[in-house]
């Protein structure tokens, strides 16, 4: 969005007053949930899901407006853990008219559940990706497979979801921050973190991934794009998921143009 300097005066105003209500306009515009696992829209979307199939199931749903990252809080039912992974989507490129194997990109935090009360979290960039069916969405096919590039392996650590624990269930937060930085900053919080309390908050995790890895044609004076954002689940064969997602906040800014 491109705004003239008298226009982004009158935005600014409208953006304070907004800002006080912590209001993230989102809704679904390029969604991959077949079976309509996860429901809910705008800062708020759910799963309680039974794979009743015998492979694993990957969905996730798309923010409307684009953004440059932004706060998620994800709550996970204690009897979850050890059926699947849980995430959040960012910098994905976003297409209502999408046809079914048309190539994405995207970054996702994520959290495999695959040990019961242990969360390990992984961070990476996908390229190419025609099936986010397939393992690892699609970097394993022989034809046309997807890419990927590792910033956080998973099983390089692990959180124990005890000490994540806010009123009977598991808390995780993730921060993803394209606005402040030229890069994407990648927080990673145990428990249920707030906007206020992200200053004195203290991350188990810290990733930065580099505009110039993702947009390596992108002027060295450039910010990234906004793209949209999704909340992701995997749930495994046989296995039932129950979580929530939260944003408690989005991150956004217009592009100044001279007059």
């Amino acid at each position: 969005m491109k705004l003239s300097k008298k226009i982004l005066k009158t935005f600014s105003v409208i953006a304070m007053l907004a800002a006080s209500m912590v209001v993230v306009a989102c809704a679904a515009e390029d969604d991959d949930d077949e079976e309509g696992a996860i429901t809910g829209s705008n800062n708020d979307y759910a799963i309680a899901f039974t794979n009743n199939s015998t492979s694993m199931y990957r969905a996730y749903h798309a923010t409307f407006n684009k953004h440059l990252g932004g706060l998620c809080q994800i709550t996970i039912d204690k009897n979850s853990t050890g059926e699947g992974s849980i995430g959040y989507i960012f910098d994905l490129e976003e297409n209502p008219n999408r046809a079914v194997k048309d190539p994405r990109t995207l970054c996702i935090v994520g959290f495999n559940l695959g040990t019961s009360g242990i969360a390990k979290p992984y961070v990476s960039h996908y390229t190419n990706v025609t099936d986010i069916q397939a393992d690892n969405f699609g970097t394993k096919l022989t034809e046309n497979p997807a890419k990927e590039k590792e910033y956080l392996k998973l099983g390089a650590m692990s959180i124990n979801l005890a000490d994540c624990e806010v009123e009977g269930k598991y808390v995780l937060t993730v921060d993803v921050n394209g606005k402040d930085n030229a890069d994407y900053v990648v927080k990673i919080y145990k428990g249920k973190v707030e906007k206020a309390a992200l200053a004195t908050s203290t991350p188990v995790k810290t990733i930065t991934i580099p505009k110039t890895d993702i947009y390596p044609n992108l002027a060295a004076d450039k910010k990234i794009p906004q793209k949209a954002a999704a909340v992701y689940v995997n749930v495994f064969a046989g296995k039932t998921m129950k979580a929530s997602w939260h944003y408690a906040d989005t991150y956004a800014e217009a592009e100044v143009v001279e007059e």
